[in-house]
């Protein structure tokens, strides 16, 4: 066998390879968008009957059982968190938690009462900053027609 000819079965193989390993990646990829999907809508659902509480609750169960890819999932917390807390109105519930925004300890006492683990902590952390985002931009709202 000529070097030549060796050589393009070795760049043949690799390129064969390549190939493969996207096709892999692109229909893992595909799949937790899918699954994403379906956890946003489960949420959506749930959001109707939960106060902000529950909805860190259901978030932090979510993503720990997320089979997505795993960045996706960890993206996906501030989604999931938005997406049940529109679920329903909830201008009395960010009232209450007005007073501590802006404070860099807003969300601390509850993730450490739930026992967060160093595997969940982003998640719990990340659901508190959503509720804080949230609320400015609802109250804001609500200031802007009046009440």
């Amino acid at each position: 066998m000529s070097q030549s000819h060796y050589w393009k079965i070795v760049v043949g193989s690799a390129g064969v390879l390549v190939i493969a390993a996207g096709a892999i990646v692109v229909q893992n990829y595909l799949n937790s968008q899918k699954h994403i999907h379906h956890m946003l809508n489960d949420i959506s659902v749930q959001g109707k009957n939960l106060n902000s509480e529950q909805c860190v609750d259901a978030v932090m169960h979510l993503i720990s059982r997320c089979e997505a890819m795993k960045s996706l999932c960890d993206m996906t917390t501030p989604r999931l968190m938005e997406t049940c807390l529109s679920a329903q109105t909830r201008n009395e519930e960010c009232r209450v938690y007005e007073p501590s925004f802006g404070d860099t300890g807003f969300g601390f006492k509850p993730c450490v009462a739930r026992g967060v683990t160093r595997k969940n902590k982003k998640t719990c952390g990340t659901s508190y900053r959503v509720i804080e985002s949230y609320c400015k931009q609802t109250l804001g709202k609500s200031e802007q027609k009046g009440g």
